[in-house]
């Protein structure tokens, strides 16, 4: 047997106090960062939704100020809902309602002059 300090248990001992040190903290981080991840790619995916519907409410006529409309992606269903109301009369309030699969609803909102004013 060759031993050089006679310390083998002291040695394994620091060794994994040292390995659990380390490696318990990336793996919290590790996993914290899959969460923030997975919440920005649930935003991103509303704001995208929230940009189609806002193209959707440009593009109804002049009389029109209600629209509803359901998406699909990956198995996932996403309602959006939108209403056009005049705030006076040059200028008039988009407001769009995007819910998604896990019944949470993001609200966006944009003012915008209207077509027929100057």
């Amino acid at each position: 047997m060759n031993k050089k300090n006679g310390y083998i248990l002291s040695d394994c001992l620091i060794a994994v106090v040292l390995g659990v040190t380390l490696f318990v903290p990336s793996l919290v981080l590790l996993s914290k960062t899959i969460v923030t991840y997975q919440t920005a790619r649930g935003i991103q995916t509303m704001a995208m939704y929230g940009r189609l519907g806002m193209e959707e409410m440009r593009s109804l006529d002049d009389g029109q100020t209600f629209f509803e409309k359901r998406f699909e992606q990956h198995g996932n269903i996403y309602d959006i809902k939108g209403y056009c109301r005049s705030i006076d009369d040059t200028y008039c309030l988009h407001e769009i309602w995007v819910r998604c699969p896990d019944e949470q609803e993001y609200r966006f909102k944009r003012l915008e002059r209207r077509k027929n004013t100057k």
